[in-house]
């Protein structure tokens, strides 16, 4: 069972949810505490858990034809977390969702989450909301790949984040942006010397 006080953070996403079904998700739900390494979901997992982040920091990732992990995302403090193929399309996981540093999650299956939401007048538009969260980001990210420079994504990200800097490994960066780790290493030094 997840901590009140931790649950404080979670409220101001569920507006409208009846406090009886709030109560009934955090009940059900499970604190779990993740060491950096460790992995919430692996490629080919079934599992239909979504998680909240609580603390800490976690990234999607793949594995290319050269097994090479390449980074599609992050996911920070009071964002959610969740297999996407498994919960949308019912297939196994193509993304591995792993720990960057000591993260603290709320855990709840999907599917138990629904059934305590169905009830509930306003969980059609949460659902919404979620999901036009997720088109969203996603928009964002085409367009930001399409629109700007490889600095200005960096700074985008950055905005969006200031600490990542100093959390997140560049090549995962690097990933993130579309470049490689060297010519992010260039962004920053640019970046840094125009700052002088």
């Amino acid at each position: 069972m997840v901590k009140p006080a931790a649950l404080k953070k979670l409220l101001p996403l569920l507006k409208g949810i009846r406090l009886n079904d709030v109560n009934q998700i955090y009940s059900k739900s499970k604190s779990v505490r993740l060491q950096a390494g460790d992995h919430f979901v692996k490629e080919g997992s079934s599992k239909r858990d979504v998680a909240f982040i609580f603390s800490g920091l976690m990234r999607y990732y793949e594995v290319n034809e050269k097994g090479e992990e390449i980074t599609t995302s992050l996911a920070w403090e009071q964002q959610f977390v969740a297999p996407r193929n498994v919960i949308l399309f019912e297939q196994p996981s193509e993304s591995y969702i792993q720990a960057i540093e000591p993260t603290h999650l709320m855990v709840i299956n999907y599917d138990l989450m629904q059934e305590i939401l169905e009830s509930s007048p306003k969980s059609d538009s949460l659902r919404q909301y979620f999901m036009l969260q997720r088109i969203a980001l996603l928009s964002d990210r085409v367009r930001s790949f399409v629109m700007l420079k490889p600095e200005e994504r960096y700074l985008q990200l950055i905005e969006q984040n200031p600490s990542l800097v100093d959390r997140v490994p560049n090549k995962y960066i690097a990933n993130i942006i579309g470049i490689t780790p060297v010519s992010l290493s260039r962004i920053r030094n640019r970046i840094a010397s125009q700052k002088k």
